[in-house]
């Protein structure tokens, strides 16, 4: 579904956000999907115990299951996918530390 709709940027219980607007709320017209789908994407992270989705990059996405903190000095953990191989394991990235589970899939902490 988000490889389609490539103006998500991040998906939460409480918010959606546009890519290239991190920090304003969008409504699911203004990302280009319908409310129902938005209600999907919500049911199936919720499914999964997912708390929030970013898509970091075109083809980065970060499903978080853990977050404490606030705007700015925040911390995650949860799952990524990042279809280019990480250099060496345990690796970091802007920060983030990386774990291989089965690549493309990594653990992650920032």
């Amino acid at each position: 579904m988000l490889a389609a709709d490539t103006n998500i940027e991040t998906i939460a219980p409480e918010f959606l956000r546009r890519v290239g607007r991190s920090f304003q709320d969008a409504s699911a017209a203004e990302v280009g999907i319908t409310q129902t789908r938005l209600a999907e994407y919500r049911r199936i992270l919720d499914s999964l115990g997912v708390i929030h989705l970013t898509r970091w990059e075109r083809d980065q996405v970060m499903f978080a299951t853990w977050a404490s903190g606030w705007a700015g000095n925040t911390h995650h953990r949860g799952i990524a996918w990042l279809p280019k191989p990480l250099p060496k394991l345990p690796s970091s990235i802007g920060g983030r530390r990386f774990r291989l589970i089965k690549g493309p899939w990594y653990m992650f902490e920032d």
